[in-house]
């Protein structure tokens, strides 16, 4: 035998023992941590990059939002009918308006709207409203409308629209 002594050959069996266990502990804890840490710093990379991706687009939403009409920017909008009253009694307009009534949703899938009659509105007047129907923060569509002159004054109008809200 190569080992003579007990002691020797558990000196020996030890110092093989400690270095499975070294072994052991390296497969099974160190490189896992160093495998970890690589794709960490792999993450980490994609992150800045797309980091910075998401800034430029930030940046250019916000140029591009600014360049958007005030109606379609975010704002908290009010109901319809509320935000018609607003823009005519805005205009002054409340004695052109004759009839402002809501109307039904005739189904699940439509809004409910608005009739709205004009009478013997100036040109110019009528013009405004229908700027700050466009321009209000309600987005509001003109489902119908029916415009003439009036027979007698053809600067004066009067008008049927029919009026719902944006989906």
């Amino acid at each position: 035998m190569i080992l003579q002594s007990d002691t020797k050959r558990n000196i020996a069996l030890g110092a093989i023992a400690a270095l499975g266990v070294v072994w052991l502990f390296m497969a099974l804890v160190v490189m896992p941590l160093g495998e970890r840490s690589d794709s960490l710093d792999r993450k980490i990379g994609k992150g800045r990059k797309d980091l910075l991706e998401v800034s430029a687009l930030a940046k250019v939403y916000i140029k591009k939002s600014a360049a958007l009409p005030k109606s379609l920017k975010g704002k908290r909008a009010l109901p319809l009918l509320a935000e018609v009253q607003k823009i005519v009694a805005s205009l002054n307009a409340d004695k052109y308006i004759k009839r402002i009534a809501p109307l039904p949703a005739k189904s699940k899938r439509t809004r409910e709207g608005l009739s709205l009659n004009i009478a013997d509105m100036p040109l110019d007047l009528f013009l405004d409203f229908i700027q700050r129907l466009y321009e209000s923060p309600s987005v509001i569509n003109i489902m119908r409308a029916n415009v003439k002159t009036a027979y007698g004054d053809r600067s004066k109008m009067t008008a049927e629209l029919t009026l719902s809200p944006a989906v």
